[in-house]
């Protein structure tokens, strides 16, 4: 790895020797909602949906996908929830966006057609119909083979010589996928959609609407849009691009091949006992040649 010079050959190397380089990462930060509309709104409810509402500054040029349900009503006027940089997508092949067996290759992968893809911005679910749980349903994980058979995992890479992005499925994805999958995905500027506070005001969407009851008994649809102030308090400074050479041989060094390391269950069992003790820990001079079990 200290040798080699070419993006893509590092690629190979890397995954070669149990390191993952990073590839683009969003930015996440809270944001505050406050609905400041009067008590017309029956039942007093409204529900701003994860990964379906986006919120951005006041040129619609930086994008933020809520990451949490939001709840606001007459009662209780005020929350505040993650966002994640990037705008969300939906994956498709073809136009259908329900991912079967027949839509992987013969390594268990599905491709992307965009470069930029938040790796930390990708959510999986099954399709259960209307109830999809894309949070949390799947994990993301750099190896397939540190979980047992049956987890909900897959891994995030890049194709060595043309940054094409694809998720891998364990091989008894079979037994996973029931009626198949559904995707969506963040792409993200990187560090480019890192904000300072007080830049995210404004919905990406116009279109916040709500049924709501009238005195007759009849129901119509409002726009809340303007009843909602948005602001997010912190800065977000945690988007990242791609990893290096320089950065990944650096961090490559600090996980892969290290002395001084916990390798052994005995060695697990003698730094519990040190530092239990207020000793520090000794460990095995020795170097980790494969991670990955």
């Amino acid at each position: 790895p200290h040798s080699v010079s070419q993006y893509g050959n590092a690629r190979k190397i890397y995954d070669i020797a149990g390191y993952s380089m990073k590839w683009y990462m969003s930015a996440i930060t809270d944001v505050n909602f406050n609905y400041s509309g009067n008590d017309v709104v029956s039942p007093n409810v409204i529900t701003l949906k994860a990964l379906d509402t986006m919120v951005s500054d006041e040129s619609g040029e930086v994008v933020y996908t809520l990451l949490e349900d939001v709840t606001l009503h007459t009662t209780s006027r005020y929350a505040r929830a993650q966002c994640i940089q990037g705008v969300i997508n939906q994956y498709e092949v073809n136009g259908v966006d329900t991912i079967t067996l027949d839509n992987l290759d013969e390594y268990n992968r599905i491709y992307f057609n965009e470069t930029m893809i938040a790796e930390n911005g990708i959510f999986v679910g099954n399709n259960t119909g209307s109830n999809l749980n894309y949070i949390g349903d799947w994990e993301r994980v750099d190896n397939l083979e540190s979980r047992p058979l049956g987890s909900k995992i897959f891994k995030f890479g890049v194709l060595p010589n043309s940054d094409t992005c694809y998720l891998e499925f364990p091989q008894d994805i079979v037994n996973l996928i029931s009626g198949g999958l559904k995707i969506r995905y963040i792409t993200t500027s990187g560090s480019a959609g890192n904000v300072s506070s007080n830049t995210l005001t404004t919905f990406y969407s116009s279109d916040i609407n709500v049924e709501v009851k009238k005195d007759d008994g009849s129901t119509e649809t409002i726009n809340v849009t303007d009843q909602i102030s948005i602001n997010n308090p912190y800065a977000a400074v945690d988007g990242t691009d791609y990893e290096d050479l320089d950065s990944a041989y650096n961090n490559y060094k600090d996980i892969v091949g290290t002395f001084n390391t916990l390798v052994t269950c005995k060695d697990y069992e003698t730094a519990v006992n040190d530092v239990m003790d207020g000793r520090n820990y000794a460990a095995s001079n020795c170097v980790v040649s494969d991670r990955t079990n």
